[in-house]
């Protein structure tokens, strides 16, 4: 018996390390190399002058910067500001969005960059998705929901039109360094084409003015969120199938899991979701509440073996009835999060336990706080 157990052990292993050796990058051109000509303008990305990359929409002008660029258009510094390649020797320049403008229609626009991946995306696998992201030196305004979408065809982002990302960065992204946007993700199939950008409706944008010196106000990017895109790759990890979940729940131990955004997490055990909040006496989560709810949402799809419970709690104000109807809507909405992301309904059970539990018991706007909250536990 215990000779069967290292075998397959051995094999486990030995699978495990064929398909890290062999993941390969989908993404022809992730850093921005071939070239048909040195950047020597704006907006050059838009005339066809990388050979896998094009803007999306075609009339937006999104910009190309490389060691070879002429006037002022070299990676390491140029007219944005410039820093050197995450990876290789050149980047692309996009308007994520705009601070300013003379009037309305200029504070719609927005830039994408559109590639076609060198091969179509399985069902039901998982991919990692990455990219790197600087904010330009120049640029007085920071922007957040930067992200990358997959569809099976090209899309012309419209700048009235929101689109359902599969990896979205909800925060704003304010350095001046390269920055990780990174998501395991699970392929409805036939994805073929990726797309760089911020796809939110404009009442949805998240755009933030930032200290900048003056001195730079004459800058192209000075009024806008611009950023510098580099290193973008789409890798295939794994089949998500009734095998796969097998595996899973031999290797992973029965007592706890480990995650790499909650540490130690004990079957049986609640873990506070912290970060969840919602409107106050509603049951409406508050837009940061994203930042925690992606992290769960990555532990779900990293252990897809896995169900949990969502419970929801109250303080003490209110009466009983009230409070175990609102932490019962609050742990709902987090459950449609998920199940919206596309989680199984199968894996989520939610329920409300109003302010029968609490963390604290004294009478101050701390306790009160700490008590208001949502949990997960992973069921046996």
């Amino acid at each position: 018996m215990r000779f069967h157990c290292i075998v397959y052990i051995t094999i486990t292993f030995l699978f495990a390390f064929q398909t890290a050796a062999i993941a390969q990058n989908l993404v022809p051109d992730g850093s921005f190399e071939q070239h048909l000509d040195c950047p020597h303008d704006y907006g050059t990305l838009r005339l066809g002058i990388l050979r896998y990359w094009k803007a999306s929409p075609n009339d937006c002008t999104p910009d190309y910067f490389h060691y070879c660029g002429k006037n002022d258009f070299s990676a390491e510094k140029n007219t944005c500001g410039g820093l050197p390649p995450q990876h290789g020797k050149g980047y692309a320049g996009l308007i994520i969005r705009t601070g300013e403008g003379k009037n309305q229609a200029d504070l719609y626009y927005r830039e994408a960059i559109q590639t076609e991946l060198s091969e179509t995306l399985r069902p039901n696998a998982r991919y990692i998705v990455r990219f790197y992201v600087a904010r330009s030196e120049y640029s007085a305004y920071a922007a957040g929901n930067i992200s990358a979408l997959l569809t099976p065809h090209p899309v012309e982002v419209s700048a009235l039109k929101d689109y359902p990302a599969q990896v979205k960065h909800p925060e704003l992204i304010t350095s001046t360094d390269w920055v990780k946007i990174e998501d395991t993700i699970i392929a409805r199939g036939g994805e073929r084409y990726l797309t760089i950008g911020e796809f939110e409706r404009y009442e949805h944008r998240k755009v933030l003015a930032i200290p900048t010196p003056s001195k730079y106000k004459k800058r192209f990017s000075y009024t806008r969120a611009y950023y510098f895109i580099d290193n973008v790759s789409v890798e295939f990890l794994d089949e998500v199938s009734a095998s796969r979940e097998v595996l899973l729940t031999r290797e992973a131990p029965s007592s706890y899991i480990v995650s790499h955004d909650f540490g130690d997490i004990q079957v049986g055990k609640p873990v506070v979701l912290e970060g969840v909040k919602f409107e106050y006496n509603r049951a409406d989560l508050l837009p940061q509440s994203e930042v925690t709810l992606k992290k769960l949402y990555r532990l779900l799809l990293l252990h897809p073996q896995i169900k949990i419970l969502i419970i929801g709690h109250t303080d003490e104000k209110g009466t009983a009835e009230y409070n175990q109807l609102l932490s019962e809507e609050r742990a709902r909405r987090v459950a449609m999060y998920l199940m919206n992301k596309g989680i199984s309904p199968e894996r989520i059970r939610f329920k409300g336990k109003g302010a029968s539990e609490p963390l604290n018991t004294a009478d101050t706007p701390e306790a009160h706080e700490e008590n208001r909250r949502v949990e997960f536990i992973i069921e046996p």
